[in-house]
């Protein structure tokens, strides 16, 4: 529902009652930069991917479209000896706004059932904004059984307008 106010404070409940939670630390890490609270994001970061050096940083960054971090995804891939999930890939594109390559890389991550937990989210992961215009994105979204994403712009709209 973008109350990201709440979910940050759901998701910092969720780690203090669980500090080795880490998919709201994840999601923590996520808020923050979505909020432009890079220093915030940085330290999550650093927890959830497991000592996130300053190029993952800078990639963490240009994905979440960080000013200044453009070229870091690239950069950080090159220096990569193992490729990280197909999910990973599919989520990172969408933030990069390249969409070919977005939707290439969920169709693998369907095929190779990556991160089918964070998959069931897809239809409503901001970080899948820029592919929402797109009507491959529905599409996907039908053909791997997940409901046709909500109207999010008229449900903003509704939530502004109460």
């Amino acid at each position: 529902m973008r109350q990201d106010d709440l979910a940050l404070a759901q998701c910092d409940a969720t780690v203090r009652l669980g500090p080795a939670y880490n998919y709201a630390l994840f999601l923590t890490a996520q808020l923050h930069e979505r909020k432009g609270d890079y220093p915030e994001g940085h330290r999550l970061w650093s927890k959830v991917l497991g000592g996130c050096d300053a190029s993952c940083i800078a990639m963490v960054d240009e994905i979440h479209g960080a000013p200044g971090a453009t070229g870091a995804f690239d950069a950080w891939l090159r220096k990569r000896k193992h490729p990280p999930e197909a999910f990973f890939f599919a989520r990172a594109y969408a933030g990069l706004h390249r969409k070919d390559q977005a939707f290439e890389w969920l169709e693998k991550a369907y095929e190779l059932h990556s991160d089918v937990a964070a998959m069931m989210f897809l239809g409503v992961d901001p970080d899948f904004d820029p592919l929402r215009s797109d009507p491959r994105f529905d599409a996907f979204l039908r053909r791997v059984g997940l409901p046709p994403q909500p109207h999010l712009r008229t449900a903003q709209t509704n939530q502004l307008s109460n």
